[in-house]
């Protein structure tokens, strides 16, 4: 598959605010290891691999945590009032304000998710944006076998 994204025009945003009412832990989920990783750290790599920049993780409650787990690995942005997956993504596009084409947005927890999974879903894009003209997208995945596509000024209509 021939690679159209550059690693640079694309900005990945990793959603970790959730409160993980139902893990009943005071370990916040992202943090819970897998195969002896915090799950956030699958999301890093995965973003490390289709970016050249830090992804901006959306942290919430215990963000000191998430932030201690991932050091500068990452940029960091605040939603300090938890009102869903759109406001989450509102958050974090002031930190990524005309720096790319393209914004991939996935949640921390996915840990089953591909670099090849994500670069098909890249090139789909990138095929659909040369043959009609499509603006620059958000691509935002809310879990592993669904992503949804909004122009960027309607993220949060499309979202919430």
């Amino acid at each position: 598959m021939q690679q159209t994204h550059s690693l640079s025009n694309i900005d990945v945003v990793i959603l970790a605010a959730g409160d993980s009412t139902r893990m009943r832990s005071s370990t916040p989920k992202v943090l819970h290891r897998l195969a002896g990783r915090p799950l956030i750290e699958y999301s890093v790599r995965l973003a490390t691999a289709l970016s050249s920049k830090p992804p901006v993780v959306v942290v919430g409650r215990d963000a000191d945590r998430v932030q201690a787990a991932l050091g500068d690995r990452a940029r960091y942005v605040q939603q300090a009032q938890r009102l869903g997956t759109g406001h989450a993504v509102m958050q974090a596009r002031p930190s990524l304000a005309g720096e790319s084409q393209t914004m991939l947005v996935f949640y921390a927890d996915m840990p089953l998710v591909t670099e090849t999974s994500m670069r098909m879903l890249l090139e789909l894009h990138a095929v659909n944006a040369a043959a009609g003209g499509v603006p620059p997208m958000a691509l935002v995945c809310p879990n592993s076998s669904t992503c949804l596509r909004a122009k960027p000024s309607s993220i949060s209509d499309q979202l919430i």
